[in-house]
């Protein structure tokens, strides 16, 4: 789910057509959170919806690595077509049975073969099915001499039904997610090291990556709160990375250094207060009208960042503001003419360091 820098311009009347479309039941969770405030009930909504993204990844692998895991036991057991194995089959509860069963009919039908490949039907397979696989009648033919192979760096001591309600409070999380339920009272902080560990217990590398690229602490931290529209603050949609500059630099410098992944270039003084701000493209046009006075030759070592920020007439084109300020708040701002960027800055006794900045017209929050 993208989400604009922009806040959505809401209404009374827009709030009532989208409460219509949502439907009322589906809102009502979220009305008595938001203290029937339909307007943070809607904040709750996106929160919700954007915290759900975030845990399809984690959710994602968790599945992926723990089926992987109990396939592999179960070749070890039971032969590399276990899901036809007699014996295997006879262990299986109806429950369990029957989903194998739906799987193998969905995989024939993917594969238009009578006898489609073990790893058509291990893809069918739903989370439920491996979930189900701890339970307490798998005990003595799956997990008392296997466990600790298919999950090699689980803790000492830990046993089967260990295990097993870690997979269950997960499965049902992950279905809540799966059919858009509300997620906002669930310990979700503890939820994400309940799937982080459970990949570790089978692959520390594996744990290690989903560690690194999952967003779902990040999306935690846009909560929004209750009161004047409160929500993500600046800092939670600034762009940390831009390039830092004195003024007195010549063009060359600058963009000798250019990161071409950087959409903002922030003057600052020597305590690293932002003093102004300009982009790659108000270069290129200081540029063009110099290079159209002199035939197209310009010395770029003999023009100053100083040079383009008067010439572009750059002085009011931004907006310092505290990083903590509401973005609900600070969005005015992009909102009156000739308003560029907000440059948030983290207050100290000294001044304000710039911290990040966003710029009205990059859309990729």
């Amino acid at each position: 789910m993208a989400e604009s820098q922009l806040v959505f311009p809401y209404s009374s009347e827009k709030l009532d057509q989208l409460g219509k479309s949502l439907s009322v039941p589906r809102l009502s969770t979220y009305m008595v959170a938001a203290g029937h405030d339909a307007r943070y009930a809607i904040a709750l909504y996106l929160y919700n919806a954007r915290l759900s993204k975030a845990f399809l990844f984690p959710l994602h692998v968790v599945e992926i690595v723990l089926r992987n895991a109990i396939d592999e036991t179960l070749c070890n057991l039971y032969g590399t077509d276990w899901p036809n194995n007699v014996t295997f089959n006879n262990v299986l509860t109806a429950e369990s049975a029957s989903a194998l069963g739906k799987a193998k009919e969905r995989a024939r039908a993917l594969e238009k073969s009578r006898n489609p490949p073990r790893s058509q039907i291990v893809a069918t397979l739903n989370f439920d099915f491996w979930s189900n696989l701890f339970r307490s009648e798998y005990d003595r033919p799956l997990w008392q001499v296997n466990l600790h192979r298919t999950l090699p760096h689980c803790q000492a001591g830990q046993t089967r039904p260990d295990i097993q309600k870690r997979v269950r409070e997960i499965n049902r999380f992950r279905n809540r997610v799966a059919h858009h339920e509300p997620i906002l009272d669930a310990d979700v902080s503890a939820i994400h090291t309940a799937i982080v560990s459970l990949v570790g217990m089978r692959c520390e590398i594996a744990e290690d990556w989903l560690k690194h690229h999952s967003t779902v602490h990040a999306v935690i931290r846009t909560r929004p709160k209750h009161g004047g529209g409160a929500g993500p603050t600046v800092m939670d949609r600034c762009d940390t990375n831009f390039q830092t500059v004195n003024g007195s630099e010549s063009i060359f410098a600058v963009m000798s250094d250019y990161n071409v992944k950087a959409p903002a270039i922030v003057r600052v003084d020597p305590r690293g207060t932002p003093t102004g701000f300009l982009t790659l493209s108000d270069i290129l046009l200081y540029s063009h009208v110099k290079a159209s006075d002199v035939a197209g030759m310009v010395d770029f070592n003999e023009h100053t960042i100083d040079d383009v920020i008067m010439q572009q007439g750059l002085a009011d084109c931004w907006v310092a503001l505290d990083t903590t300020t509401a973005l609900s708040d600070a969005i005015d701002h992009l909102r009156k003419p000739g308003v560029q960027a907000i440059i948030a800055v983290e207050k100290t006794k000294n001044g304000g360091a710039a911290k990040g900045a966003i710029l009205k017209a990059h859309r990729r929050y």
